[in-house]
């Protein structure tokens, strides 16, 4: 019967293309692989080049949790809804101890049957790293609940070091893959761009590195080579502590809290462009001068060597110039 015919084919991927050719259902074939592909199991060369055909990310962080959303979408909207229900069904016959349980969470939290609240709450309680993937796909609210999602992540693999090193590796694994599906998940087609662009989208905090004024004071934050420090500039110059004067300000306390936040900011995006450096992660003239807005992003940048494969050069202002200072048209820079 087809019905059987489904569980063969997801039972053995043997089966998938004679089943495919038979029964010839719309999406089936896409269908069975996207199953294979989001489970710990480990697959021949043969059939991770079918799963090639559908996704261009790496098999290797598809079966670690990755998500291809456009794969997903193609493949939802072409199979008939009984057929996916047959699949779905049938999953667990594709791997082991229950390890299908986690492509078909990814199809609830797309399905919004998971709420971000839930997975939250999950990763806080019990450190789950399935469901910091599952928080990863869930539909976006808005910037809010996307920034929330960020932050909540980033705290993740923040605490990790608290842990021993092996498992520091695993939680770290799992936020790299969380953070490339939700940046997939927000329209980026890069984790470390969007990391970038997170950070620097922060307006409020990134106005108190102006200054704010609070009587005949100036309160700021100032980047360093070590960390955020909180510059008080009096009447008559740089103050060495907070002033008794403003030692009850509301606001001075908020400042004093932001410092702390904007330390922890600090530390994230040293690692993400160091990353990106190893990477060679490539960022275009327009991106640069968007996040270049934020002056602890711009802080780093200035102070690396760009390139766009044939001229070396620098970020000056929101703008890319070679070493001569000449600016350079729009391109794409390591």
């Amino acid at each position: 019967t087809e019905k059987e015919l489904i569980r063969a084919a997801v039972y053995n991927l043997n089966f998938l293309n004679l089943c495919d050719e038979y029964l010839k259902i719309p999406g089936f074939k896409s269908a069975v692989l996207y199953f294979a592909a989001h489970l710990n199991e480990k697959l021949s060369e043969e059939k991770i080049e079918k799963i090639r055909e559908y996704s261009h990310i790496d098999y290797r962080d598809l079966k670690d949790g990755a998500f291809d959303f456009a794969w997903y979408s193609d493949m939802i909207w072409t199979i008939p809804p009984q057929t996916f229900r047959q699949v779905y069904e049938n999953a667990k016959y594709i791997t082991v101890a229950g390890l299908h349980k986690r492509a078909q969470r990814f199809f609830e939290a797309l399905n919004g049957e998971i709420s971000p609240e839930e997975a939250k709450a999950k990763i806080l309680e019990s450190r789950n790293k399935d469901y910091c993937l599952i928080y990863s796909l869930i539909p976006l609210r808005d910037k809010e609940d996307l920034w929330t999602r960020y932050l909540t992540l980033s705290e993740f693999l923040r605490e990790s070091k608290k842990y021993g090193s092996q498992r520091q590796l695993s939680e770290r694994r799992v936020t790299d893959i969380a953070f490339e599906n939700l940046a997939r998940n927000a329209g980026y087609e890069d984790a470390t761009v969007f990391r970038c662009e997170m950070e620097a989208g922060d307006e409020q905090a990134a106005a108190l590195y102006g200054g704010i004024r609070i009587g005949k004071y100036t309160l700021k934050l100032v980047p360093t080579d070590t960390k955020v420090a909180l510059q008080i500039e009096g009447e008559n110059g740089i103050l060495s502590r907070i002033p008794a004067a403003l030692a009850g300000e509301e606001k001075v306390r908020e400042i004093a809290e932001q410092q702390k936040a904007e330390g922890a900011r600090r530390r994230r995006l040293k690692a993400g462009l160091e990353e990106a450096m190893e990477e060679q992660t490539a960022f275009s003239s327009a991106q640069l001068g968007r996040i270049a807005r934020h002056p602890l992003i711009r802080f780093f940048l200035e102070r690396l060597i760009l390139t766009d494969g044939r001229t070396a050069c620098v970020l000056c202002g929101e703008e890319i110039v070679d070493l001569a200072g000449n600016p350079l048209p729009e391109g794409t820079f390591t």
